[in-house]
């Protein structure tokens, strides 16, 4: 009762320029603490780094860029990024440093939205976006773990499978209804 409440009262939250309460505040960052936070969330197409983050974790993990992230603006295309990786047939090891690596910086960006819902001045429309990018944040954080242990291919190969099949029922369906006509 007390979820379906919070969830109400965050949906609620008007879009408009005033303030934000301390209630209003208190229930957004409850709300990014759930579970199932990122369901129907969407995956930012781009999300904004502090440019100091991405020179960090470069020289500190000696990694290579991926072309998604750019660090001269202190950005990554994060939609077009997680569209590679989930049609990229094999990672190797460079790979999986890379998402590594890009999972630090968007859990750096995520807490850096929570803090902001939590201390700043905020109208509701701007708490609004902060909210959704960091739940989206969030579902590209959990797709990002599944591309690197491999749970995407398997469900892909899964899906893939169940649709032959599907296929299969709906011809032999077919058949059968044209055969039993007179």
């Amino acid at each position: 009762m007390e979820d379906e409440m919070r969830i109400r009262i965050v949906r609620d939250i008007d879009d408009g320029p005033a303030p934000l309460t301390e209630e209003e505040r208190a229930h957004l960052i409850s709300d990014l603490h759930r579970l199932l936070v990122w369901v129907g969330a969407q995956v930012p197409q781009q999300v904004h780094l502090e440019q100091s983050w991405i020179d960090d974790e470069v020289e500190g993990h000696d990694l290579s860029l991926p072309p998604e992230i750019h660090r001269d603006m202190g950005s990554i295309d994060l939609h077009q990024l997680l569209s590679r990786l989930v049609h990229q047939k094999d990672l190797n090891d460079a790979d999986r440093a890379q998402i590594s690596g890009i999972v630090r910086l968007l859990k750096a960006r995520e807490m850096q939205d929570e803090q902001m819902i939590k201390q700043a001045a905020l109208t509701h429309h701007q708490a609004r976006q902060i909210y959704g990018e960091a739940a989206g944040i969030i579902r590209a954080l959990l797709d990002l773990k599944d591309i690197s242990t491999g749970r995407s291919r398997q469900f892909q190969a899964s899906a893939l499978r169940r649709s032959a099949d599907d296929v299969r029922r709906w011809r032999n369906f077919l058949q059968e209804v044209e055969g039993s006509r007179p």
